[in-house]
């Protein structure tokens, strides 16, 4: 079970504070001691938080409504007196009346990595992890209602250092920009 996540505006919010006593040396980021509060960041969260928003907004002006976390999760229904997980839930669900789009925000490394390493050129650990993480995606489009016409998608969205951050419809930009689609 996932710790409740606050919502995206709470972590970006005490994200740029955070950043704000690093850049002005204050509690656990400079030399003044007992200025600020001590704090803990995963940035894991931050870019998850910063997907959420992010798609908020898409989804606005796309005519969609973005629901993040909990909202997007599907129950697994089991057969049989053996059970793991009860639901998946991916970070976001994107929906319209013609369209359902899952997006699964992920802070690895991965496609980097095989830009410049080719898939032989990684680790057997990267190459599960990443395997793992296409399986995840794949598993969010296998639980879906989908009506008779209702398109959908999956979107792993990799963090990335890359400066080339468009939203394209060309899927040679979008793993460019570190948004990669299945």
């Amino acid at each position: 079970m996932q710790p409740a996540v606050p919502a995206a505006g709470e972590w970006l919010r005490d994200a740029l504070e955070a950043m704000a006593w690093v850049a002005e040396e204050r509690g656990l980021g400079g030399a003044r001691s007992l200025d600020g509060l001590a704090w803990d960041l995963s940035i894991d969260s931050v870019w998850e938080a910063w997907i959420v928003a992010f798609t908020r907004r898409l989804g606005g002006r796309l005519g969609m409504t973005a629901t993040p976390f909990a909202g997007a999760r599907r129950a697994l229904r089991w057969v049989g007196p053996v059970q793991s997980m009860g639901s998946l839930a991916p970070d976001v669900e994107l929906r319209s009346a013609e369209r359902v789009v899952w997006i699964d925000a992920k802070y690895k490394p991965h496609l980097q990595l095989l830009a410049h390493r080719g898939w032989s050129g990684v680790s057997d650990e990267i190459r599960r992890e990443h395997r793992a993480d296409l399986h995840q995606a794949l598993a969010y489009a296998s639980l879906a209602f989908r009506p008779r016409g209702l398109r959908q998608a999956c979107f792993a969205a990799f963090a990335s250092r890359s400066a080339s951050f468009g939203v394209e419809p060309n899927a040679e930009h979008a793993s460019k920009s570190g948004m990669s689609a299945i």
